[in-house]
């Protein structure tokens, strides 16, 4: 029954990420493919956070990629203030979704909206940096004690098998759903001011 209950807060968790999500979209982008986009975007940090690893096994890949090097490098992160790992780790995820937009310029392609794309980076940033870094998640330090599990979003570590069994700390709505709400609010005005008269006149 309580494995039952996780399931459906993280149902009920990730539906709200993909309503939030698709809302920023139009006019820019139908709302289904807003809502394809923002499928794509959760599966990317999921995916994203995996290809990080696998391909920081490798130099000098190992040593630029701070989210090995540092984050996930207990010795060397010790001797920093933790706010400098935190830093470097906001940067390090930022970029990983950043690239995207970049790809699409280099190829002068235009298939995800920006605005979905900063969306999804500081969602992960939220989560990652002040629910589980912050709040010394015991299912994030699980993923630091065995890196090859508990990539998060734990909704796909569940489908795809690589989720480690617990037992972990309960799910807390506010702490998903939060930075959220939050990374929504931030987007929407700030594109809304953007593309208003008194931006546009400056």
């Amino acid at each position: 029954m309580m494995k039952d209950g996780r399931i459906f807060k993280l149902c009920v968790i990730t539906s709200i990420w993909l309503i939030l999500s698709t809302l920023l979209g139009p006019p820019e982008f139908s709302y289904w493919n807003s809502f394809l986009q923002s499928c794509f975007l959760l599966f990317w940090s999921y995916a994203g956070h995996i290809f990080a690893h696998k391909v920081s096994k490798y130099y000098p890949i190992n040593m630029i990629n701070t989210h090995v090097a540092l984050h996930h490098n207990a010795e060397l992160k010790s001797q920093y203030p933790k706010w400098v790992d935190l830093s470097f780790e906001a940067l390090n995820n930022f970029m990983g979704f950043f690239v995207l937009y970049i790809f699409q310029w280099l190829f002068g392609i235009h298939i995800l909206s920006l605005k979905l794309i900063l969306f999804a980076a500081f969602l992960y940033i939220g989560i990652h940096i002040f629910s589980y870094s912050l709040n010394n998640s015991k299912y994030h330090a699980e993923h630091h004690i065995t890196p090859e599990t508990n990539y998060s979003p734990e909704i796909f570590d569940i489908l795809f098998h690589t989720k480690k069994e617990g037992p972990y700390e309960d799910i807390s709505f506010k702490e998903e759903l939060l930075p959220a709400v939050v990374a929504f609010v931030f987007i929407y005005f700030g594109s809304k001011w953007m593309e208003s008269d008194f931006y546009l006149a400056k």
